[in-house]
């Protein structure tokens, strides 16, 4: 491996993690203003139960998720991620500029331009129905940030669109705990908490303003149900057999 293709690693590494810090601290500290980082069509998969959509995902913060703490070391970029047919990123369909009706000056602004990822240092970001899966229900704390992410601008048609391309989704998968913490009903006890240990893999992307924009957050516990406990004795079984 060469000196470029070292330093391009690297530097993958490095901002999945910058990323991931960022990811953790959303949803430890601003989980009030999380969902506008998810994209129209983002998916969230808690630990089988799915849930579509930015509506979905906010009413699901809301309703479902009260306070979690992050415990995940070596933070790895992928090249994809998902282990469900429909763990698929959608992106949103692009708004498109009829060029000819613009002021010239303008038309040579927004249709003349290349649309090309931006090379600068990255700043943070945030963005319906779900089915039933083996979701855990409580979740949040700590911080490296300390101001509250602003939520995520909208821009108007004519603007220039914020979308992703495919080429530009980047993804990430990291191995850990999730602790969940719930208040407890003991007079001697303030809070109960446990900890679960899940596989977090997350596809996201930067956008022209340089914000990020999370697509797909899976969070898959490695606890194993009755038809892949099956399919694995079987499988152990054939081995045997033959």
């Amino acid at each position: 491996m060469d000196t470029m293709e070292r330093e391009k690693e690297t530097k993958e590494a490095d901002d999945a993690q910058i990323f991931f810090d960022f990811f953790v601290d959303l949803l430890e500290n601003h989980r009030e203003t999380a969902v506008y980082y998810f994209s129209e069509n983002a998916l969230l998969d808690w630990f089988g139960q799915t849930v579509r959509g930015e509506k979905g995902i906010r009413g699901f913060f809301r309703t479902t998720i009260a306070t979690v703490t992050h415990e995940f070391k070596d933070v790895t970029p992928v090249s994809k991620i998902g282990y469900r047919d429909s763990h698929v990123v959608q992106l949103p369909v692009k708004k498109s500029i009829r060029c000819e009706t613009l002021v010239p000056g303008i038309t040579e602004l927004l249709c003349n331009s290349e649309k090309t990822p931006p090379n600068k240092p990255l700043q943070r970001i945030n963005h319906n129905i779900e089915e039933k899966g083996q979701g855990d229900g409580f979740h949040v704390e700590q911080s490296h940030y300390h101001h509250s992410p602003p939520k995520r601008l909208r821009m108007e048609q004519g603007q220039g669109d914020a979308e992703a391309s495919v080429a530009s989704i980047k993804y990430l998968s990291t191995n850990g705990y999730v602790e969940f913490h719930k208040k407890s009903s003991k007079k001697l006890q303030t809070e109960t908490k446990w900890k679960r240990p899940c596989k977090l893999e997350i596809a996201y992307s930067i956008d022209p303003v340089e914000k990020y924009i999370i697509h797909l957050v899976i969070y898959e516990g490695n606890m194993k149900c009755r038809k892949n406990l099956l399919k694995d004795f079987e499988a152990c079984h054939s081995k045997d057999v033959t």
